[in-house]
């Protein structure tokens, strides 16, 4: 059996892991757009800060990765796939496949605000390359606003904050955080913020980016200083290579409960799939669908045991 795994992100290393264990003589092959191995994403904010060295970022090196015993495509990205034929093609060639599992995972979302999607002053903080890029530009005395007040955007503008920028973080909803936070806990998390030092907007809405003057404008006409802006307005599915396959697609690869495709013998899991209606955009979520997939794959369980994900947020200590 020859199975072929799309994205080394915690989905797809989990499935690969998991898959050596239940089927030893399987041949796997893993191929992933960057080169840079298996690491935290979920820990870049603490890189961006500077309270956590860059290689403690890595959980498994191109190198350690070898050991799990998959044949590695790393920094090789997968540009078509033929359930068809059960064949992918990728910038190095094409690979035949008895299985495949997609784990191609999210991109951050930008959304349609003029002058945001067209200036290199603006960022988002979703892969390592992300981060690296933002840790260059950090310098004491910069002006950021961060877009999105939600725990990654409080997380990334705290991590600004460590690195001497003057931070302004703007929040369309009325309050931080509502949906975790009752509304005296979310006043003492603003009192916490304001406190600090950092400009807190709620309730507003962004009308525009000036990069020329590095000014963000607000719809009430309020200029809030940026020289540069992060992005944090949530995530989209990667779906460019499941759509141009005719796979069904909805906000993500749709699954069913065996995390199966429309197609045959092509499975999703993470970030990208849509499983009960729902994407889950969780580190923990992408690691149990990953070692999932794999035990559905050797026939070890039948379908994805049903799970309730409570993450608890993780905020900056004042």
């Amino acid at each position: 059996m020859k199975i072929a795994v799309c994205g080394a992100g915690a989905a797809g290393s989990y499935a690969v892991k998991r898959l050596r264990l239940n089927l030893p003589e399987a041949e796997i092959l893993l191929f992933d757009a960057a080169p840079v191995g298996f690491y935290a994403k979920m820990r870049l904010p603490e890189y961006l800060a500077g309270t956590l060295p860059r290689e403690k970022l890595i959980l498994s090196s191109p190198e350690q990765m070898a050991d799990w015993g998959a044949d590695l495509h790393l920094g090789e990205p997968v540009t078509a796939i033929d359930p068809a034929s059960h064949k992918l093609t990728t910038v190095a060639g094409e690979y035949a496949w008895d299985i495949l599992v997609l784990a191609v995972g999210a991109h951050a979302f930008v959304p349609p605000i003029p002058g945001l999607s067209a200036s290199p002053r603006v960022h988002v903080l979703r892969e390592l390359p992300d981060a690296d890029a933002l840790v260059a530009l950090c310098e004491p005395g910069k002006t950021a606003a961060v877009i999105g007040g939600g725990l990654l955007g409080l997380e990334a503008a705290w991590s600004l904050h460590k690195r001497g920028l003057s931070v302004s973080i703007i929040e369309t909803a009325p309050r931080l955080l509502p949906l975790q936070m009752n509304e005296e806990e979310s006043a003492v998390l603003l009192s916490n913020f304001t406190n600090a030092g950092f400009k807190v907007y709620t309730g507003a809405v962004v009308d525009r980016f000036d990069a020329a003057s590095a000014r963000l404008f607000l719809k009430d006409g309020t200029a809030v200083p940026a020289s540069l802006v992060l992005v944090s307005a949530g995530i989209r599915a990667n779906l460019e290579l499941a759509k141009n396959a005719g796979l069904a697609c909805n906000r993500g690869i749709v699954v069913d409960a065996a995390l199966r495709t429309s197609a045959p013998d092509v499975y999703a899991v993470g970030d990208c799939a849509e499983l009960n209606g729902a994407i889950t955009g969780l580190w923990l979520a992408s690691k149990d669908q990953g070692e999932a997939v794999a035990d559905i794959i050797a026939g070890k369980i039948s379908a994805m045991p049903p799970k309730t994900y409570r993450p608890k947020p993780k905020l900056p200590v004042f």
